[in-house]
């Protein structure tokens, strides 16, 4: 979930070229409808920190309600004042920063999937 048409094709390109399977799009809304039909096909939800009409982590408080034990990384440029720490206490598994390598994908995906 991205609202950055760019970050979310490159984000798309680079997850299938690591074999996953990926839905995306770039409407928090439409986030919650996929993730809500899709739960049990879905292991991560990527979501980025800042969108219209809605930030990260309400997006993810609105798909715990779906299932409270939902894996979400957020993807951002800038934490701002957030720590590591912080967002993990919000409920996320990992941190993508932006811009990133591919490098950096994998081994955030690695943590967030087994943490």
């Amino acid at each position: 979930m991205d609202d950055e048409e760019d970050v979310l094709h490159i984000l798309e390109m680079n997850l299938k070229r690591l074999q996953f399977e990926v839905i995306s799009t770039n409407d928090p809304l439409k986030a919650v409808e996929i993730y809500s039909q899709n739960q049990n096909r879905i292991d991560l939800v990527m979501i980025d920190s800042w969108m219209p009409g809605m930030n990260g982590i309400q997006l993810l408080q609105s798909l715990k309600q779906e299932n409270a034990n939902v894996r979400a990384m957020l993807c951002t440029g800038d934490l701002g004042q957030e720590s590591i720490q912080s967002i993990k206490a919000k409920g996320f598994h990992g941190h993508l920063p932006k811009p990133f390598t591919i490098d950096e994908l994998t081994q955030q995906l690695t943590y967030s999937l087994t943490e």
